[in-house]
């Protein structure tokens, strides 16, 4: 556990140092969700394999922007051969993105892959869509938090730069992740603000407790926070956050609060941004628990049936985003904490660095240097850096390259993405559940920005 805790610190020191060797630029309109979001897409055609099985496709998403209104669209078509589960025999489908049957609401929606209102900084901002990187407040209860294949709705209000709220529905189809956050800034730079997130139907599985199944996730808590640097160049927040999470079980079979508290400070200089907090979490307290996987992983990834009753953690986790280059966008958390293994996310995107050529990619993963038992049955315990290159259900990635093969008139773009991600099902009964997909696309086609 000392080697890893002391591989991951210097990870953490390397990205501190890309951020303090970027580019100095003013400060203003960084925001963690811009930095990771979706370039835009191409109208046209291709082929996608999905778990090996090929499709034709075709998709068209422009956008468009009317003064602070943007919209944009994801029709996106899989026309192939699917076997049919009861006959065996294939049949002709038109599916959706994954592969997915057009059977539901949620589906649908996807044809519209984002309207929003004004940009995250500004007083008033609406997002309807996908979701790549949320965070509600400092993000000690929800941060990079994706709906992955679903609509949602993301609003942030603010009044006089005094009162103001954040709040997130996860899918207008089929909300389950909901809540929010309000604050009051009294004094100027002084912040008081409260939260409230839950996931009606989390299904945790508490101790294997049926009394437990049904009950939602309920995420409560208080923050303070005051600036203590203001400037067009640099700013400094010291914070601190206390919550409770419905995650621990009592003597009885009763649901019991897990609590944790989270002191931090966050710069923004260079326009980048830099925040290191040190965690102290309780008994069956897990931070971040609304986090870019957790749709997927509950609840195996909550880990809550491997921590051990009385034991407490600490830790400290950070945070970088940065425009380190000229139209390259950087962003990378770490986390690790005493008992249990770490977990990072990193993300670039690049367009016009290189000319003509332009990248997106993500990866994130969980429990580094677990134990993991190999195709022969033996136990591996792996390192730091031989585990994260390694892909597997604790992992998710994507990246899409781009190549502009004809600038003039219509720009003419040849991509290739590569998926390794989640696919949402629901079975005859209702039930939400996520399966692994790895998904290889080849498109050419237009971009249309209007």
């Amino acid at each position: 556990m000392r080697v890893k805790s002391l591989t991951g610190s210097l990870f953490v020191i390397l990205l501190f140092v890309s951020v303090c060797l970027s580019q100095a630029q003013e400060v203003g309109g960084l925001d963690m969700q811009m930095v990771a979001m979706e370039q835009l897409g191409l109208t046209g055609g291709g082929f996608t394999w999905i778990d090996g099985t090929p499709y034709f496709r075709t998709q068209l998403q422009p956008e468009t922007t009317f003064g602070k209104i943007g919209i944009g669209l994801d029709l996106v078509l899989l026309l192939g051969n699917v076997a049919n589960e009861e006959t065996g025999e294939n049949e002709f489908k038109v599916l959706a993105e994954n592969g997915e049957e057009w059977n539901s609401l949620s589906n649908y929606l996807r044809a519209l892959r984002f309207v929003r209102y004004g940009q995250p900084a500004e007083p008033f901002y609406a997002h309807f869509g996908a979701f790549d990187y949320v965070t509600i407040g400092h993000g000690f209860i929800m941060s990079g938090y994706s709906n992955h294949d679903r609509r949602g709705l993301r609003l942030n209000a603010r009044l006089q730069n005094k009162f103001g709220i954040e709040t997130i529905i996860n899918d207008m189809g089929s909300p389950s992740v909901l809540g929010g956050r309000v604050y009051y800034r009294p004094l100027g730079r002084f912040e008081l603000g409260g939260t409230y997130l839950t996931d009606t139907n989390p299904d945790l599985d508490l101790d294997n407790d049926p009394k437990t199944d049904e009950d939602p996730l309920v995420a409560m808590g208080v923050d303070a926070g005051i600036s203590i640097v203001s400037s067009d160049t640099l700013q400094v927040d010291l914070y601190n956050d206390l919550v409770f999470l419905n995650t621990k079980v009592g003597p009885n079979g009763e649901t019991e609060l897990a609590q944790g508290n989270s002191t931090g400070i966050g710069l923004s200089a260079f326009k980048s941004i830099f925040k290191l907090e040190y965690r102290i979490l309780g008994e069956k307290f897990l931070p971040t628990i609304f986090d870019h996987n957790y749709d997927v992983s509950a609840p195996t990834f909550l880990g809550l049936d491997e921590k051990k009753d009385g034991v407490s953690r600490n830790g400290f986790y950070s945070l970088i985003t940065s425009y380190i280059l000229p139209k390259v966008n950087l962003i990378g958390t770490f986390e690790g904490y005493s008992d249990s293994d770490p977990k990072m996310y990193l993300g670039v995107s690049e367009d016009g660095l290189i000319d003509k050529l332009s990248l997106r990619a993500f990866y994130t993963k969980r429990n580094i240097g677990q134990k993991y038992i190999d195709n022969d049955g033996k136990e591996v315990d792996p390192d730091f850096f031989e585990d994260i290159a390694r892909l597997d259900e604790k992992s998710a990635f994507t990246v899409r390259l781009g190549y502009e093969i004809i600038s003039a008139g219509i720009p003419l773009e040849f991509g290739i993405i590569h998926q390794y991600t989640f696919q949402q099902t629901v079975d005859d009964d209702g039930e939400k559940s996520f399966k692994p997909i790895k998904t290889t696309s080849f498109e050419i086609g237009v971009k249309l920005d209007f």
